[in-house]
């Protein structure tokens, strides 16, 4: 939870505190016995940069991998254009190989960063008499983003973090193994014959939801209408087009997949992304990408360091910029861009003959 959410983003009542790193100046504050770390967006990882942060954190595989490799933008450019000689990683501590001491002669070791796999129950222990169950399941929002079922004595919680909850994300959740005991039937029968403690369905006693869309009074589109109305309008473009994807942040990897399946063609991104995406978990995402920025048109580099194919004033060049629209105002904007274009190439070819 990001900073600011009540109970100082604990679990209650269990003394598990997610996606807030800090240590607040608050005599009430007691430490956590466990973190929970949910994705790995600027406002999820509040005091995690702390060199005195010392304490056992559970994530996915990919946040972890995703969070030792980060890199601040600036730093990243500086680093890429040969104004630093070495990478600024803020996380880095978080995990320190083996390495021997020469003042001590010890040898100095730590992981705080703990991956567990997907929709795998796991048990932590919390104190001497609490031990819980943890199990990670994707979220739906950005590489390594998970929700967090947890289970134990005190209650059953989920934690849903950043999630999008479309209706297609919602039917997988119907049939997840570890969510479907708190699932009821869509009838209710009235013949029970077992007590509670033998009934095999649960009720979670809280679930914490991430509300950022949730009171909107109009309707979003799903990722699958968004990225099929965003190719048929590149499609409308001359072939030579070369087009810049500015995602700028993790979370619009459904657009570069769309544009790869349906251009049938590698996409370019810089040193950085390439890094990132090439350790993450998805397949699909990886065989897609290149750091070659003359294999293909379609490029997704740094914004602030773009390649030559794509820098300020390349003629040529469209730029795709993700925004937040309704679907009233994306069928309007999708309808005239459509026409506009549908337009211009029956003048193309009015000219040429074509």
């Amino acid at each position: 939870m990001p900073p600011g959410v009540p109970h100082f983003s604990f679990l209650d009542p269990y003394r598990i505190r997610v996606d807030d790193f800090t240590t607040p100046r608050d005599p009430s504050y007691e430490s956590p016995a466990l973190y929970l770390l949910s994705h790995t967006h600027s406002d999820h990882v509040a005091g995690l940069n702390a060199k005195s942060f010392g304490s056992r954190v559970i994530c996915s595989a990919d946040s972890k991998h995703m969070l030792l490799n980060y890199e601040a933008a600036c730093d990243r450019i500086a680093f890429d254009n040969g104004g630093k000689a070495e990478k600024t990683k803020p996380y880095s501590h978080l995990k320190i190989d083996p390495m021997l001491v020469s003042d001590t002669r010890e040898w100095v070791y730590r992981d705080l960063l703990r991956p567990l796999p997907l929709n795998t129950p796991t048990e932590l222990e919390l104190s001497a008499d609490v031990t819980v169950t943890i199990t990670l399941i994707d979220a739906n929002h950005c590489p390594g983003a998970v929700m967090f079922l947890v289970e134990g004595p005190l209650g059953n919680i989920l934690h849903t973090g950043d999630l999008r909850a479309e209706a297609c994300f919602l039917e997988t959740l119907t049939r997840n193994p570890c969510l479907q005991k708190y699932i009821p039937p869509p009838v209710s029968f009235s013949y029970e014959t077992l007590s509670d403690r033998e009934k095999p369905l649960r009720t979670l006693d809280a679930i914490h939801l991430d509300t950022a869309c949730l009171l909107v009074h109009h309707d979003i589109l799903s990722k699958e209408e968004a990225c099929e109305g965003l190719v048929k309008l590149m499609a409308l473009f001359p072939p030579l087009t070369r087009f810049f994807i500015n995602c700028w942040t993790w979370g619009y990897e459904d657009i570069l997949k769309a544009v790869g399946r349906a251009f049938n063609s590698k996409i370019h991104v810089d040193r950085y992304k390439y890094t990132i995406y090439m350790g993450t978990s998805d397949p699909s995402l990886r065989c897609l990408l290149t750091k070659d920025p003359s294999s293909t048109r379609f490029h997704a580099c740094e914004i602030w360091n773009r390649c030559d194919r794509v820098e300020a004033g390349a003629a040529g060049v469209v730029y795709v910029n993700p925004v937040t629209l309704s679907k009233v105002k994306w069928d309007l904007y999708y309808s005239k861009t459509k026409d506009a274009l549908e337009n211009a190439r029956y003048m193309r070819c009015l000219i040429t003959g074509g």
